[in-house]
């Protein structure tokens, strides 16, 4: 058994593949397995990918009918040979030290999961230029949840590595219905088994930010999903309420229900229940007006809640002009 599995989902990549599993290869650690997950590519991915195989005793293939990055990423988690398990993008680089900066025989014993820091090249519309945060933090879960939240490290599973025995023996798959933020459902899946978690202050990996705008249109449907189902987790995790990460994620939750309401009047019931079953599960710190909570938490049926929620997204409006 290697100490280190590297899944890489593989999807019509030819023009960055080279780059990518060249600098795996080129690691300083060297007790690692690379799984490339060939998802039915309609390019030279797939021979690319077989190439290396036959070059590497290290590099597994697995060609695999198209099924999206979820799918092909719970395939090299069933296929995976490593006491630990990390992931990288096709389309991304790692730089030498970046299996190394985990410190497998050091941390492993006292660690359920290690992060690091990224290198990020922002879209050209941003005048950003390359950014890079790092920290140094060791400790538990919740505030490493509100640490990673700040630094937008949280929904990232390329700067983590993962306890295999953790992943296998909870049976922790990447949900095949979404498209946007799996990775972060996955991570937050994961912690709910950890108690020691560590944030070493290096950078080995190097991401190119995609253009959100272009590749994920959302509907209503989908964001009420995914948010509840980040909303599930954070309470099976039993994560504070008024922790920043939470906030984040009942907000979100409560603006996609907000957004519906006042775009879609035919669904404007359920929408109203929504927000009460997020209010039931925390009223307190809610950022609606206290008048729009209390009408919407006794009853959303009536058409006094219509109202006064009508009003308030008006008010809203009014007020960030």
């Amino acid at each position: 058994m290697c100490k280190i599995s590297v899944i890489v989902p593989v999807y019509n990549a030819e023009k960055y593949l080279h780059r990518c599993v060249d600098s795996i290869l080129s690691q300083t650690f060297t007790d690692f397995e690379l799984l490339l997950i060939n998802d039915g590519s309609k390019d030279g991915s797939g021979a690319i990918c077989d190439e290396y195989a036959l070059k590497d005793s290290r590099v597994r293939v697995f060609h695999k009918k198209n099924g999206g990055v979820s799918s092909a990423r719970n395939l090299g988690l069933v296929k995976a040979k490593g006491e630990w398990i990390t992931f990288c993008d096709s389309d991304d680089f790692v730089y030498s030290c970046w299996l190394e900066n985990y410190n497998i025989r050091g941390y492993g014993a006292n660690y359920d999961i290690v992060c690091q820091a990224l290198e990020i090249d922002r879209p050209e519309s941003s005048t950003d230029g390359i950014t890079t945060d790092s920290i140094e933090f060791c400790g538990c879960v919740n505030e490493f949840i509100d640490k990673l939240y700040k630094m937008d490290y949280l929904g990232y599973t390329t700067n983590k590595i993962f306890r295999s025995s953790i992943i296998n023996n909870n049976s922790l798959m990447f949900n095949v219905d979404l498209t946007y933020k799996e990775d972060e459902l996955f991570v937050l899946q994961y912690l709910q088994r950890c108690k020691y978690c560590l944030f070493v202050n290096k950078i080995g990996y190097f991401y190119f930010m995609p253009q959100w705008d272009n590749k994920y249109k959302l509907d209503f449907e989908y964001e009420r999903l995914l948010h509840k189902l980040l909303f599930i987790q954070l309470l099976k995790l039993g994560i504070n309420k008024g922790s920043c990460y939470f906030r984040g994620v009942r907000e979100g939750f409560t603006d996609v229900y907000l957004r519906e309401f006042y775009k879609n009047p035919l669904n404007r019931r359920t929408c109203l229940k929504g927000i009460q079953y997020i209010l039931n599960i925390d009223y307190k710190h809610s950022q609606l007006f206290p008048i729009t909570k209390f009408f919407i938490y006794v009853d959303p049926t009536t058409y006094i809640s219509r109202y006064v929620l009508l009003l308030h997204l008006k008010l809203k409006l009014l007020f960030n002009k």
